[in-house]
């Protein structure tokens, strides 16, 4: 079973509006969910470099965070 992260229950909650909703709604929902496992991807990358490199993040790294994130 998947932990019930925000993260996660915002992709359920995608994945059921996309498999349930009307059709005019569907495509929005659909990439919608494509371009948040996307970035929950990318962040996973980013961490996962980070340890094989076996270094802190850094201000570069908190910069690809924020710029993956799309928050600025």
């Amino acid at each position: 079973m998947t932990s019930k992260t925000a993260l996660n229950l915002a992709l359920e909650a995608l994945n059921l509006a996309a498999e349930s909703g009307g059709e005019l709604d569907r495509e929005i929902f659909v990439v919608a969910e494509q371009k948040l496992k996307a970035m929950v991807r990318a962040v996973i990358e980013l961490g996962e470099k980070m340890d094989s490199d076996e270094r802190a993040p850094e201000g570069d790294d908190y910069n690809q965070l924020v710029s993956i994130l799309e928050i600025n």
